[in-house]
């Protein structure tokens, strides 16, 4: 058991808001080397991950035993533990365990966590999307963060990581949440309530770190496609790079000057990383090359803790059909030639190509045009930019209904093409 306590205690100095005993070294190291091979990783992967042959750290051997994982290891440390402290542990309970070696990430490491919840909408309608924060148990570290002393951080802290009553036995789980913004710099809230571990992910930032760095090294100058997925379970695929230059070459200068000012991979310094200015909610900003040139900022959001899937690729695998086209202005666009188009079969056909729903039962043109707006005021927030790629494809496909549309700032279909106001009732996106 001793040997375990040194590989897996928490008696070491802090490195990169973690403790870095012989268990985080190894998943730092392991992590850049994921990075720099383009091999994403998990901690208890989803079924999403594990089709997609994600490494998952929960499966990998144990680092005194190979013949068990780490995370028994963990368990064989923490069990005993807990039932001194009058918990009833049942290590053959498989939320259980994922709840003590979540319990043991929050004591050796800041942590980015994740639990998924389903929002409604004003008008009624919802989606799936997640709390997302920062989280630990360590005074320790959250001194380190707030720049006070161990002391006071107990005397302050301490109690809200603790559980309370039979919190354990419900697989609950208490901590403090470290919160960063420009504007206040590093700071700390606590949780009301405790939270079920069941849906919850749960990755020490060191890690993620760790890889980001490893990948960054090919970001810098190649092409890379991230697959991932959105809050609301969709799939997307980001192309980036950092390679200035590339940008230039397919865009222009200015647009490459715009799209790095608007990257951020690592802005802050925090404890030694140069972490994103959004590492509370998860994610950093990088350039997405494909994009059209009159997007406002060049970049996407990536949540580095849902990609499922890199690869590299030259210029010709990517899809550049969008460079010119103004897909800020598409659903208006949109709107507009709806308001002149008169042929019901034809509209029909164009509403199942956008939406895949064949089963329209109201055969009127102005309930069609009603669905059209319905649709894109539901996805706009869920879909984004995947959406307006869309619904440009659509009426790039369907000349005979969207005379004279190109996609471009500026076209014919401007003069050429009287455009009605927007009907009554109807949002103007």
């Amino acid at each position: 058991m001793s040997n375990l306590v040194d590989i897996y205690g928490l008696d070491f100095e802090p490195k990169n808001f973690a403790i870095s005993n012989e268990f985080m070294q190894m998943a730092s190291k392991v992590c850049y080397t994921l990075g720099k091979n383009l091999k994403p990783f998990a901690i208890f992967a989803k079924d999403y991950q594990r089709k997609a042959g994600v490494l998952d750290f929960a499966q990998l051997g144990g680092i005194a035993d190979e013949s068990k994982t780490m995370v028994q290891e963990i368990v064989s440390i923490l069990a005993p533990f807990l039932e001194t402290q009058g918990y009833s542990v049942d290590i053959g309970d498989p939320v259980e365990i994922k709840q003590m070696f979540y319990d043991y990430l929050l004591s050796t490491s800041i942590c980015y966590i994740e639990i998924p919840k389903y929002a409604k909408m004003r008008d009624g309608s919802g989606h799936n999307t997640y709390d997302k924060y920062l989280a630990t148990k360590n005074m320790k570290l959250l001194a380190l963060w707030l720049g006070m002393s161990e002391e006071e951080c107990q005397a302050k802290y301490s109690a809200k990581v603790k559980y309370i009553a039979g919190e354990y036995d419900e697989h609950l789980i208490r901590f403090v949440k470290p919160t960063y913004s420009v504007q206040k710099g590093n700071g700390v809230s606590t949780i009301r309530k405790a939270v079920d571990v069941t849906k919850m992910s749960c990755i020490p930032i060191c890690m993620t770190y760790a890889f980001m760095q490893g990948f960054k090294s090919i970001l810098d100058t190649d092409l890379l496609e991230f697959t991932y997925k959105k809050d609301a379970g969709e799939d997307r695929v980001l192309v980036s790079t950092l390679n200035h230059d590339l940008i230039a070459k397919y865009y222009d200068t200015e647009f490459a000057d715009k799209v790095m000012r608007n990257t951020d991979i690592g802005s802050v310094n925090q404890g030694g990383m140069m972490l994103p200015q959004n590492v509370t909610r998860g994610y950093a900003r990088l350039p997405e090359f494909g994009a059209s040139i009159y997007d406002e900022t060049g970049v996407r959001a990536l949540n580095v803790s849902r990609v499922y899937k890199i690869r590299k690729l030259s210029v010709e695998d990517v899809n550049m059909s969008y460079i010119r086209v103004d897909l800020d202005n598409v659903f208006n666009t949109l709107y507009k030639y709806l308001g002149n188009i008169t042929d019901y079969e034809k509209l029909y056909k164009a509403y199942v190509q956008l939406t895949g729903n064949d089963k329209v039962t109201n055969p009127s043109i102005e309930s069609l045009v009603s669905m059209f707006y319905n649709y894109i005021d539901t996805y706009k927030f869920i879909m984004g930019t995947s959406l307006r790629k869309r619904v440009h494809d659509m009426m790039i496909s369907n000349p005979e209904i969207f005379p004279n549309y190109t996609g471009l700032k500026i076209s014919a279909f401007q003069s050429s093409v009287s455009m009605p106001e927007v009907p009554t009732g109807f949002v103007d996106l």
